[in-house]
């Protein structure tokens, strides 16, 4: 970049990992091969996030021939924007940069909610620094760019439902009302809806058919993430583990006691405070009629945080 022979931003935590509040410290390094005029240097920090998705709409009455039209969704919020000057008219500094090694220190402090960074095929969270330089009014360009990354929390302690007994519960009639049958219900449950990490989901479940069809059962363990942009949605399921239990016959009420699955090792992000990207856990109790029939769901929700619930003990402390 010209008389630029060296430009780079440093953090002082080498991993470039913070939590929401902390106070985010480096230095931006500068080598010239000769003296420059300078009107400005400025470190600018960022935090946004940013979806997108699309859709094929088909279009056309009868005997036209179809048409297809790929709509766009793109949702975007900005989280926080801090500008600091590092050198010149804002900073007092004088406006010539000898030949040689520059050192500008920054530092500045994270808002105290921030969603965590994020990354997959429709969505993202973002922070970064970024240094600009500022040789005449005329003039400005970035020079160098630096991302890290922001970690917040989810603590269990927080959420006074997490350590009470779950329930979920649902049912269905098939057929029409003139050959309705008796209802088909599920119930799941487990002692406590909130865990961390490498726990142990512990359920039970009940079925009851009163229908005259075999149902057959499966419970899912599913991240459910949502993306919002222009008031529209896109929901995207995940399986993290599955069970298929034996059938029901009809007429039969059958009970599972002490089910299991583990929570994945590694803890999901927490988005609180973002409005685009939303992330969930369940277990599903899915109920599968033979014959032609819709199945029936009865999602159990779970908190899935990174900081266990320490009992009403902490609660009070707190």
């Amino acid at each position: 970049m010209g008389k630029l022979q060296l430009y780079k931003i440093e953090l002082d935590d080498i991993r470039g990992v913070y939590k929401p509040g902390q106070n985010v410290t480096g230095r931006l390094i500068i080598e010239l091969v000769e003296g420059i005029t300078v009107r400005e240097i400025r470190m600018k920090c960022l935090g946004w996030g940013e979806v997108h998705w699309t859709q094929t709409i088909q279009s056309g009455g009868p005997g036209q021939k179809p048409k297809s039209e790929t709509v766009h969704y793109n949702g975007e919020e900005n989280y926080f924007k801090s500008i600091l000057a590092l050198y010149g008219k804002v900073a007092d500094s004088g406006e010539w940069l000898s030949q040689g090694r520059h050192i500008f220190h920054f530092s500045f402090t994270l808002p105290s909610l921030l969603p965590s960074s994020y990354n997959d095929k429709y969505g993202t969270i973002e922070y970064e620094v970024s240094a600009i330089l500022d040789q005449d009014f005329w003039s400005s360009k970035e020079i160098t760019r630096r991302e890290f990354k922001v970690v917040s929390d989810v603590d269990l302690n927080k959420y006074p439902e997490a350590e009470r007994p779950t329930e979920s519960q649902n049912y269905k009639h098939l057929c029409c009302w003139c050959c309705k049958s008796g209802p088909i219900t599920g119930i799941i449950r487990a002692s406590k809806s909130g865990f961390v990490a490498g726990e142990t989901v512990v359920f039970d479940f009940i079925i009851q058919n009163l229908s005259r069809r075999v149902c057959g059962v499966t419970v899912l363990f599913v991240k459910e993430t949502i993306y919002h942009a222009k008031g529209e949605k896109k929901v995207c399921v995940t399986e993290i583990d599955k069970t298929k239990y034996d059938d029901v016959m009809p007429g039969q009420t059958t009970s599972w006691d002490d089910e299991e699955f583990e929570v994945p090792s590694v803890t999901p992000p927490c988005l609180e405070g973002c409005k685009i990207i939303s992330i969930g856990h369940y277990l599903r109790l899915i109920i599968d009629p033979s014959g032609p029939a819709f199945l029936l769901n009865v999602p159990l929700k779970i908190i899935i945080g990174s900081i266990p619930n320490f009992g009403p003990y902490h609660l009070e402390l707190v």
